[in-house]
């Protein structure tokens, strides 16, 4: 069984908060946006599932966020980003990413200070291609395939 983290409560420092699903059309993760006002000296988590046929090796994942940001992948600190910046400029790129058979857990974590607060993962291959047999969910049970819907930014 996986986890469904939609509607389910947690308490930080006596505040009641509530998981909700979002979806970002555009690629982007735009919690201004979705909150209706800039939200300032912030942490946000995103949670989602990445489904695959097949093992992949070898593959290129592109971090865009603003501020800082920390990437987990089924648990592990794979990609951290200290520093301020703007979202929309050249993307990091973390080579070498292995998403196994099955479930793939990413935990996004983007921290904000001043501005805009926004966020972008996404994954090709070597040369640039998505990735076959790739299929995003916020559900473990229930799987869609976006797998020819990847955002490419700038070409790549």
């Amino acid at each position: 069984m996986g986890h469904r983290l939609h509607g389910e409560v947690v308490s930080i420092n006596g505040d009641a908060l509530t998981w909700k699903k979002v979806r970002f059309n555009d690629g982007v993760i735009d919690f201004d946006k979705y909150l209706g006002w800039t939200c300032t000296h912030s942490i946000s988590y995103a949670v989602c599932y990445v489904k695959m046929r097949a093992t992949k090796s070898g593959v290129d994942m592109h971090v865009d966020s603003n501020y800082s940001s920390r990437v987990y992948l089924n648990g592990e600190l794979i990609y951290e980003f200290a520093v301020g910046r703007s979202h929309g400029g050249i993307p990091d790129t973390v080579a070498e990413v292995t998403l196994k058979v099955g479930l793939n857990v990413i935990v996004f974590k983007i921290a904000n200070g001043e501005g805009q607060w926004k966020g972008s993962i996404w994954f090709l291959d070597g040369d640039g291609n998505p990735i076959e047999g790739l299929s995003v969910t916020f559900d473990p049970h229930e799987v869609q395939d976006y797998s020819k819907t990847i955002p490419v930014i700038n070409g790549a």
